[in-house]
């Protein structure tokens, strides 16, 4: 009776892996900078536009005239879903820190597409912690004998008062 081969366990190999890291295609900032979240919430009023137009589409209700122009406006409704279901789902998986029974929530809401992951952008994505990160704060008023620096447009220059 011939020996049995030994497979070789993956610890033991000497041979280089492929090993798939996830999330690293995509930067932080795609997802919650000031301009993700322009274009997140512009792609999801698109996104609330695609059933009526669609359904005007599909009735028949639109002049011939004006059908061109609804095939332009029809397929940007349609890449505006496409960017906010993909943008969100990815928020959900990565960056939202709500319970775990509202994901779950969310997650089923987003399926419904293009309503749930445009209702998912304006009621979590827009009031969520980590987009706020990003959000533009209050210019706040100099501390007495200080001023705005002139030349760069930030900071703080102490006024000639008081040097």
């Amino acid at each position: 009776m011939a020996p049995r081969l030994r497979l070789e366990s993956c610890e033991k190999s000497t041979e280089p892996r492929l090993e798939i890291q996830p999330y690293e295609y995509i930067n932080k900032e795609w997802i919650i900078s000031r301009a993700a979240r322009r274009v997140y919430r512009t792609a999801a009023a698109t996104s609330f536009a695609l059933y009526p137009i669609w359904m005007a589409w599909m009735a028949g209700e639109v002049p011939r005239i004006l059908q061109p122009a609804l095939r332009l406006l029809l397929l940007a409704c349609i890449v505006g879903t496409a960017i906010t279901a993909v943008g969100m789902e990815f928020f959900l998986f990565r960056f939202d820190d709500s319970r775990a029974l509202k994901q779950i929530f969310w997650f089923c809401a987003m399926l419904f597409v293009p309503l749930g992951p445009a209702l998912y952008c304006f009621r979590v994505y827009s009031r969520s912690k980590a987009s706020k990160a990003f959000a533009p704060t209050a210019w706040k008023e100099p501390p007495l004998g200080c001023e705005r620096d002139e030349i760069t447009g930030t900071g703080f220059e102490w006024s000639t008062a008081y040097r």
